[in-house]
């Protein structure tokens, strides 16, 4: 067995809560007619508790929400871990759902440097890219005993619905006092005294001298 298909079996245990399932290349082989010619057999062995492998999936779901596989994000429950040799010869990136267990690698055939490619970087995008269609039809499932991706999703919208709130009652508050500013000097001028109309000089009666001071508005010059 190749290493790359050992590892992605080996997480496949995670996803199948810690019973491991000999994987196979060929289910069976039926004859034109539909007879069954060949089947292989199902050997499956429980290696860990499901509590175990729960508390596993629960940290590797945090890889994918918010660790080094946040590439491999696929809006789902999903659980992954990326992996790097320490000379840049191979990256990994192996991850399952409840219903699919799907691995990545890549290297180079002459063992030459992926010049600082890492397992969270093109490995979790072609991880990603193939999940993305490969359960495009089936139903969103969570991980059995694992409380990780409910729990936290719960908080983390919570605390999104709370940030939003508070920022709404902000804006409503700042709203509110700019109102009552704009009251406040509306309010000022209308309580300002109206300026007094300019006095006119009476009309002057034909023929009649005009009064000392007639004609010069009180206060000018």
């Amino acid at each position: 067995m190749s290493l790359p298909l050992e590892l992605t079996s080996a997480y496949g245990t995670f996803a199948n809560r810690g019973i491991h399932v000999k994987p196979v290349a060929i289910l069976r082989v039926v004859s034109r007619t539909g007879k069954v010619l060949e089947e292989a057999e199902r050997k499956e062995k429980s290696v860990m508790s499901a509590d175990n492998a729960a508390a596993l999936t629960a940290m590797l779901e945090d890889v994918i929400r918010r660790g080094t596989g946040t590439r491999a994000n696929i809006g789902r429950p999903a659980a992954g871990k990326t992996g790097t040799t320490s000379d840049y010869h191979d990256a990994w990136f192996v991850g399952y759902t409840p219903d699919l267990v799907t691995g990545v690698w890549i290297g180079n055939d002459s063992v030459s440097d992926l010049h600082g490619m890492s397992g969270g970087m093109t490995p979790a995008v072609i991880w990603q890219a193939f999940m993305q269609k490969a359960l495009a039809q089936m139903p969103i499932r969570s991980f059995a005993g694992s409380p990780a991706y409910s729990d936290t999703s719960a908080k983390e919208e919570t605390a999104v619905d709370h940030e939003k709130s508070s920022g709404e009652k902000k804006a409503d508050e700042k709203k509110k006092e700019q109102g009552k500013t704009s009251g406040s000097s509306s309010k000022g001028g209308g309580n300002t005294a109206p300026a007094e109309p300019a006095r006119s000089a009476p009309a002057e009666s034909p023929g009649a001298a005009p009064e000392p001071g007639m004609g010069i508005e009180k206060g000018q010059n």
